[in-house]
């Protein structure tokens, strides 16, 4: 999660929740997850988010996509209890069921 700077003189004040593709993917990818003008709303996304997405991203890579990181955000904002279980029954991904959840 980014904030804004100390002692910035922004007007309007956006924290951002970003993901980084791994390096070992070899490419420099980010994605723009989540902004919030509050700290307290992005805290709230960040700690849903950042407990599953990146175990759900690396059991199903084909994922890591803007399209799929957009659905997976979605559903973990409509359903922020779900566990990464949750996650690949919701897609039917079961080949990866066995892979680390």
């Amino acid at each position: 999660m980014y904030a804004p700077l100390p002692g910035s003189n922004e007007k309007k004040i956006i924290y951002e929740i970003v993901i980084h593709r791994p390096y070992s993917d070899n490419t420099n990818t980010s994605y723009s997850l989540y902004r919030a003008a509050s700290q307290l709303e992005a805290e709230e996304k960040f700690n849903a988010f950042m407990q599953k997405l990146p175990v759900f991203v690396g059991i199903a890579k084909d994922m890591f996509t803007v399209g799929g990181l957009q659905k997976i955000c979605d559903i973990l904002s409509d359903n922020p209890s779900w566990s990464v279980a949750h996650l690949v029954a919701y897609f039917n991904l079961t080949e990866h069921a066995g892979n680390a959840i």
